[in-house]
């Protein structure tokens, strides 16, 4: 019995030996593909780049034992890849990810980076409560005794955010903390950088421009101790301020040494930085141009932007200079197919963004459909494995499998739903930019815009103004799932007062909305409504038509009101109108669980005449 003991003991201590040397084993060959698929990542096309890195995660979500620095380092490499496929929203949450796996201290440079990215994308896509927390936590994990430099640059990004908050007095202390800081690190690049911050505090704050000016001539006193880079950004500003102050000769003389500056970085920086930087100073340039009236100067650097190629320049850039482009055709060119000619670059551009985030957000959505499925088998195959080696547990395993599966396939089923909502959501946003860009409205009023521009060209620019900021509304709110209420409304104003024009005396308009400045609603979904009116209810001569249009906050939605006094509505087929509105109808619904409500003035009143339209929007705070 006791050799019997001895026996089973040996055999147990030999099985518990071969597991956890199998374990190693297999642990091993997970950290290697591991680092294997990150350096992947990094050295290949950018399209490989995210199915490399969800490989990554998907070993990463199954073998928990495997260190936090590379977790980390996996959403960090997440975050930049969709940084350069510039969506922000996206990278932003992996960046703030990768400071979640940083515990107690910062150990390292790459500990700094995923800090300074997380909080700088926060900055740049306006979340500046989130910036300012990764900020203080970042502040509170450093050495204080040691870590200057560090400091230096969390105090410097405080400083930039007061200063876009509009807090110079706070601004200004940071800048004080953070010049501090760099003196004792002995950094006068960034100290550099500082005072340049400063120059913009005073003169776009404090309103004190000699001071401005005075920092600036200093820096530029010293510019053969700073680099390509600095000089830069400081014959950048000077030019700004110059251009502000309407000294457009001395605000050029200086974006050419800004120019000239930015060519000397090419060699030692990321390209896609650089193209940014000199893209930059050359759309600068081209605005300048066309103030001092020498517009084939100003035709050349536009064209220096676009040689570049709007896959290679980032969206703001691309924006002011097709804006600049739009401006310079109005006032070179009395022929309208020209103008046309502009709007319509600017219209397939917008539209190949917006296709390309279409595309790009239902394949992330089918790529995780397809990483969730794999991870299905994957335990599916890991219970199996499990059902051989303990067979006592037969029962219980094969349960579990089931209620695992069932699980699952409930989640895909689910997932498969948000997918196809999604899509109907992207779909609908296209249809509707390209109703609110109808070429018939838009050919319609720049030819009274250019018949205006023999008569009166005070009314003719005061027209192409509204229309071009119509148009850069629509433009930009087309690229946000949310935008503010009193952006949407001014989209909304805009489209009317440019309908007035085309329809002289056919209607006046009246709205009333709550001052929410903190409500953000999905873009572009109220014009449709009141072009029907427009289109539709006013037909008769022998009366004027009005349009009231009403938002109410309310505690789950924003309830919306256009009331018409115009031929109403005959036929009601399913309470929906045709085209874009059904397509906001199936969305509202969805999203609020409410139908579109169409009364029919007749209906209520022997005297009244005219449509009611009254529809519930989803609506998210931004505080």
């Amino acid at each position: 019995m006791k050799h019997t003991f001895f026996a089973l003991l040996a055999l147990t201590v030999s099985l518990f030996s071969c597991n956890l040397e199998k374990q190693r084993d297999e642990a091993q060959v997970v950290l290697s593909n591991v680092l294997e698929w990150q350096e992947k990542s990094k050295n290949t096309a950018s399209d490989s780049t995210a199915i490399f890195l969800n490989k990554a995660s998907q070993l990463l979500t199954t073998y928990l034992e495997l260190p936090d620095s590379l977790r980390a380092e996996n959403e960090y490499l997440l975050g930049r890849y969709f940084e350069r496929e510039n969506q922000l929203d996206s990278a932003v949450i992996h960046f703030h990810n990768s400071v979640q796996f940083v515990k107690d201290s910062i150990k390292s440079k790459k500990e700094v980076i995923y800090f300074r990215k997380a909080w700088e994308t926060f900055g740049l896509t306006g979340d500046y409560g989130n910036a300012i927390a990764v900020n203080n936590r970042f502040i509170l994990l450093l050495n204080k005794e040691k870590d200057f430099q560090r400091l230096g640059l969390a105090y410097s990004f405080l400083e930039n955010v007061n200063s876009n908050l509009g807090n110079p007095i706070k601004a200004l202390e940071f800048n004080k903390k953070s010049h501090l800081e760099f003196q004792k690190a002995k950094d006068s690049s960034n100290m550099a950088i500082l005072s340049l911050s400063k120059a913009h505090i005073y003169y776009t704050h404090i309103r004190d421009k000699e001071g401005a000016f005075k920092i600036l001539d200093s820096l530029v006193e010293m510019q053969q101790e700073l680099s390509s880079n600095f000089k830069t950004q400081l014959f950048e500003r000077y030019g700004i301020l110059n251009f502000y102050e309407g000294d457009y000769q001395k605000a050029y003389d200086n974006y050419l040494k800004a120019i000239t500056e930015a060519k000397k970085i090419e060699e030692i920086e990321d390209p896609s930085l650089v193209n940014h930087i000199i893209t930059t100073q050359y759309a600068n340039a081209a605005e300048v141009c066309i103030e001092l009236k020498d517009y084939k100067t100003a035709q050349k650097y536009i064209d220096s932007v676009l040689r570049v190629g709007f896959k290679d320049v980032r969206p703001q850039v691309i924006q002011a200079t097709l804006k600049y482009q739009l401006k310079l055709a109005y006032l070179i060119n009395d022929n309208i197919d020209q103008t046309l000619s502009v709007f319509d670059t600017i219209y397939k551009y917008q539209n190949k963004i917006h296709q390309q985030k279409i595309d790009k957000e239902l394949l992330a959505l089918i790529e995780a459909n397809e990483n969730e499925r794999q991870l299905l088998i994957d335990k599916q195959d890991t219970e199996l494995d499990n059902i051989e080696l303990k067979q006592n547990q037969n029962k219980l395993i094969a349960a579990l499998s089931i209620l695992s599966l069932l699980t699952a396939i409930g989640y895909l089923i689910f997932r498969q739903r948000k997918i196809s909502f999604e899509k109907q959501h992207l779909q609908m946003h296209q249809r509707l930019l390209r109703s609110q860009m109808n070429p018939h409205f838009t050919l319609n009023i720049l030819t009274i815009i250019q018949h205006l521009i023999k008569r009166n060209q005070d009314e003719a620019a005061h027209y192409l103004i509204k229309f071009s900021r119509l148009l850069g509304l629509i433009l930009e709110n087309s690229k946000h799932n949310y935008i503010s209420l009193k952006d949407e409304m001014e989209s909304v104003k805009n489209y009317l007062d440019l309908q007035s024009i085309r329809f002289p005396n056919r209607f006046s308009y009246h709205i009333e909305m709550t001052n929410e400045d903190d409500v953000l609603i999905p873009p572009m979904l109220i014009q449709p409504f009141v072009e029907n009116s427009i289109e539709h209810g006013f037909v008769r001569d022998n009366q004027k038509g009005r349009i009231d249009i009403k938002l109410v906050v309310e505690q789950d939605f924003v309830l919306c009101t256009v009331a018409d006094n115009g031929t109403g509505f005959k036929s009601f087929a399913g309470n929906e109108y045709q085209g874009s509105t059904k397509l906001i109808a199936k969305f509202l619904k969805k999203t609020t669980g409410k139908e579109i409500e169409y009364i029919n003035k007749k209906d209520t009143s022997n005297t009244e005449t005219g449509l009611i339209v009254k529809f519930c929007i989803p609506y998210k705070s931004s505080m």
